[in-house]
């Protein structure tokens, strides 16, 4: 599958116009789920190491 070319530019426009509702279905489309394990050390700092991401079935 290969990703349209328009894709970043059509994301762009989805942000410039606040459409949070139409971008959030395009997550819950792709991600089955994504989890946030919880922090291993004090801070304000996020670590990505944390986030694993179960991808949906695409065919």
């Amino acid at each position: 599958m290969v990703a349209d070319a328009e894709a970043e530019a059509n994301w762009t426009r989805l942000e410039k116009g606040e459409e949070h509702a139409r971008m959030n279905a395009i997550y819950r489309f792709l991600f089955a789920a994504v989890i946030v394990r919880p922090p291993t050390s004090k801070g304000r700092v996020f670590d990505t190491d944390r986030v694993e991401i179960e991808p949906n079935p695409l065919d």
